[in-house]
């Protein structure tokens, strides 16, 4: 038992060390057979990550790597971060000509990894070793950390740093780690920063006043104080905030602030508003199959709730609820939901899933959660092949039903075979293979062969090179936009219509088909010289729209009569 575990379970026999390398290995290739479905698969999606690529590309090819631009209108939400890092790997391993979008998605496979490892790691200074790894493994393989990995954006890098930030705190607070640690806990938290603003502080920091208000003890964070480590810290964020509203005549943090964070404080925006709750149900089918032993993990957490503050036994647990609660509640009280707000505070949950591992091993938890996890547990893996199913009927042809279905049975089977399975590490196996056989049928099989959600696809490859740029009114997606390296005019029908009947610099054009006629009858003298290249249809998945449309160029040589 460490010193600050709750009392270990006798009957968990161990394959290997939950403490080894053998052990950090598993979770670290747990994190990317779940990270890695899909990366390679999957078109750009709309509207976040193709938003988040483009910019990235724009930072390679023109050079500044200061502000963040979309097209010509400037990105003032988040900082430069996530964008080094895409633009990195592009760099490394692709072009930004090449347009592929796996090359942009690197950071954020990689971050999950670390995320995973990290969660571990501040497990075995919290709880039992068991535990740590149970819950680890079960974060690693989890819904929305898998989904994270494989998409371009902030939010698995973001859990990353987040991580690294407590895990330097319970070193600090349980493992005796002085100013290094310290340093390195600076670092962490400056890199956040530096992905997504305030959002590693609005975790960390009410961690921190949650435990000294608790325990009436502060003296294990004086390291921090020490000045190298806040100096490092403004040595990290501080020269970009700096340089970007100098380039921006002090425009981005008063518009970060006042018209993208604010806003989402005081009400929902972007149609994102939901109730309190909202995060918690979210929760069951997100930490899939966390849920699988959530519930046991809660007994321990309230006896530690229930536990004098200074007993130490209990110590490991009341850092994970400090974690966990306060940063939950705050995403909970906040009007503006989305469903990915809360995954800093996961690896706490997760770990605590550990406990509940434990729990159920030596019959210390109640039967009542046994059953509530395994409804919970049940719910989320049937929600998730049934899910995958409907796409796949709605969208897929008959080949992708095929897979789907039979993938479908084989998660059901897999769940319901963990969920009567006594516990052990056969019950734990059996619920990771249940999400590794989600992440890989739905997101590697499944998903990228929905032709009629992904209809950007479609226009790659139609137009030449030196037809840009492409004039576009009634579909003007984010993935439409990277997939033709940012030479789209996206502007209004009739300025469309007005640009190509009388300044003929846009020789090709994205129109629907009931528009054919009108542009033809704007071309005028030139009606002969319309020719389409291509017919696409689909559903635009970003606003429910049908889409109907018809890729077309001017060229008298190849004509549509």
């Amino acid at each position: 038992m460490t010193p600050t575990a709750a009392p270990s379970a006798p009957h968990a026999p161990l394959p290997f060390n939950p403490a080894g390398r053998n052990a950090a290995l598993i979770i670290l290739v747990l994190a990317l057979l779940a990270g890695v479905a899909g990366v390679f698969t999957m078109p750009p999606l709309d509207r976040d990550e193709s938003r988040y690529a483009q910019a990235s590309a724009q930072m390679l090819e023109t050079g500044n790597f200061i502000e963040i631009r979309f097209q010509d209108a400037p990105r003032h939400k988040k900082p430069a971060g996530i964008h080094w890092l895409q633009a990195a790997s592009v760099a490394l391993f692709s072009s930004e000509e090449a347009r592929q979008i796996w090359a942009y998605r690197i950071p954020s496979l990689f971050g999950a990894m670390l995320a995973a490892l990290a969660a571990w790691m501040a497990g075995l200074r919290l709880i039992d070793p068991r535990a740590a790894f149970i819950g680890a493994a079960c974060f690693a393989v989890c819904i929305l950390l898998g989904v994270e990995a494989a998409i371009a954006k902030t939010d698995a890098v973001l859990v990353a740093f987040t991580t690294l930030s407590m895990l330097a705190l319970a070193h600090l607070k349980f493992g005796g780690g002085g100013r290094w640690t310290a340093i390195g806990f600076w670092s962490a938290f400056a890199a956040g920063i530096m992905i997504k603003g305030p959002v590693t502080p609005l975790v960390v920091i009410p961690a921190l006043l949650a435990l000294f208000l608790w325990e009436r003890k502060a003296a294990w964070a004086k390291p921090l104080a020490w000045w190298p480590g806040p100096m490092l810290a403004v040595a990290i964020a501080l020269p970009w905030y700096v340089a970007i509203e100098m380039a921006t005549g002090f425009e981005f943090i008063k518009q970060a602030v006042g018209e993208d964070l604010q806003p989402k404080v005081i009400g929902g925006v972007e149609s994102h508003g939901a109730p309190p709750g909202y995060h918690t149900a979210f929760a069951i089918l997100q930490l899939w199959p966390a849920t699988l032993f959530l519930i046991p993990g809660f007994i321990p957490a309230w006896r530690a709730l229930r536990a004098r503050r200074d007993d130490a036994d209990w110590a490991g647990v009341r850092f994970l609820l400090a974690w966990a609660i306060p940063a939950f509640l705050i995403y909970e009280l906040t009007p503006t939901k989305l469903s990915h707000y809360t995954m800093p505070v996961y690896p706490a949950f997760a770990l605590l899933a550990g406990l509940g591992a434990l729990e159920l091993w030596k019959r210390a938890a109640p039967l009542w959660s046994r059953i509530a996890s395994n409804i919970l547990f049940g719910f989320a893996g049937l929600s998730g092949a049934a899910l995958m199913v409907y796409l796949a009927m709605t969208y897929g042809d008959g080949a992708t039903q095929l897979t789907a279905w039979i993938a479908g049975g084989v998660i059901v089977t897999l769940s319901a075979a963990a969920i009567v399975t006594p516990t052990g590490w056969a019950r734990i196996v059996l619920a990771l293979l249940a999400a590794l056989s989600w992440h890989w049928s739905a997101r590697a099989l499944v998903a990228p062969a929905l032709d009629p959600l992904f209809t950007a696809r479609d226009f790659t490859g139609v137009f030449a090179p030196d037809e840009r740029p492409i004039g576009s009114y009634a579909f003007t997606e984010p993935s439409l936009v990277f997939l033709l390296d940012g030479g789209i005019a996206i502007e209004p029908r009739d300025q469309i219509m007005q640009r190509a009947a009388t300044s003929g610099d846009l020789s090709a054009f994205i129109i629907p088909r009931a528009d054919w006629d009108a542009l033809r009858a704007a071309l005028a003298d030139r009606a002969s010289c319309a020719h389409i290249l291509k017919e696409a249809d689909g559903l635009n998945y970003s606003n429910g729209d049908e889409l109907d449309l018809l890729a077309v160029r001017v060229n008298c040589e190849e004509a549509t009569p």
